[in-house]
């Protein structure tokens, strides 16, 4: 769970940079007259100072990966979760189940018709 809170607190990161720069290439290009999403220029400079200018799309790309393995971490630990409950109730109901000192393990071939079957006893 504390890569998935890690992975969600990335993607939201790169959720804002990415609705930062989204927003500032459409104010470049002249169909916006200013970004609604200026409050958030501080999310995409921090990327521009550690990589250098950037395209939305890069940003957008690494918040898609992010997010795929946010999901994919919280999948993890549900199913390693969930196979914990099956192997308690698997274990409380075979508590009592008693196996005895005399466990012999036998295999006989056995013909019937034209058919052959292995047979396997305990």
């Amino acid at each position: 769970m504390y890569n998935a809170v890690r992975l969600h607190d990335d993607y939201t990161f790169y959720g804002n940079a990415y609705a930062y720069k989204s927003y500032q290439e459409l104010v470049d290009s002249g169909q916006l007259e200013e970004n609604p999403n200026e409050h958030l220029k501080p999310y995409y400079d921090e990327i521009a100072t550690a990589v250098g200018e950037v395209s939305s799309g890069p940003i957008r790309s690494e918040r898609d990966r992010l997010k795929r393995n946010r999901d994919l971490s919280v999948l993890g630990a549900v199913a390693v979760y969930s196979l914990s409950i099956l192997d308690a109730y698997v274990h409380a109901h075979l508590a009592d189940f008693e196996i005895t000192d005399d466990v012999s393990f036998r295999v006989a071939p056995a013909v019937v018709g034209v058919s052959a079957r292995l047979s396997v006893s305990f």
